[in-house]
């Protein structure tokens, strides 16, 4: 969320970045019947999305669910990653954060999400946080989406772009489609928003 390009890969794990700092989301961890469709050339590319942020936005929820996932897996590359990176964590009701390396943000959004992308530093990697990232995508805060859809049908889950109360223009800027079916997309925000249908 730096003055640049926002990711958010989804699939079973749901990813998205801000970087310069811009948006950028990050794997949740979960196995799924999605997982089977992780193949190498997945994995390369998230581990290239995931190199790029020096700082983590993350919701309430999705802070709770890694914290522990990540301080008791630390031997794990990812983990390391996620427990060693600075972490910023937008909630309304936490008070205290005890993951090493967090911080709180609990005022407006926009306006902290706006300091945040005008410090120095690298891309902001938001990591599952789904109503997150709809707030910054209708804040016009969120530059890059890059989606990773799976060959399966879920039929249940959280759905990304529920709940939505306006539109926003996407430009496709890159494809690319996996020898296990998986595609990914990478979308530029326009910053033009509409009127729901």
């Amino acid at each position: 969320l730096r003055a640049g390009d926002a990711h958010v890969l989804v699939g079973p794990f749901v990813l998205g970045a801000i970087r310069q700092r811009r948006d950028v989301l990050a794997p949740r961890l979960l196995v799924t019947p999605a997982a089977r469709h992780f193949d190498v050339g997945v994995h390369e590319a998230l581990a290239r999305v995931v190199a790029q942020p020096d700082a983590i936005l993350l919701g309430r929820r999705t802070y709770q669910e890694l914290a522990g996932w990540a301080t008791q897996n630390d031997g794990l590359p990812i983990a390391q990653y996620l427990n060693d990176t600075t972490k910023y964590v937008v909630s309304a009701t936490l008070e205290v954060l005890g993951w090493a390396n967090s911080s709180l943000l609990s005022g407006d959004l926009a306006e902290e999400v706006t300091t945040l992308k005008e410090q120095p530093g690298r891309d902001i990697l938001v990591i599952g946080s789904p109503t997150l990232v709809r707030s910054l995508l209708r804040d016009g805060l969120l530059d890059e989406l890059a989606l990773i859809v799976h060959p399966i049908v879920a039929g249940g889950g959280t759905r990304l772009f529920d709940d939505m109360s306006f539109g926003a223009a996407l430009r496709l800027v890159d494809s690319h489609t996996f020898d296990t079916g998986v595609v990914s997309l990478t979308l530029m925000t326009t910053r033009r928003r509409f009127a729901a249908a």
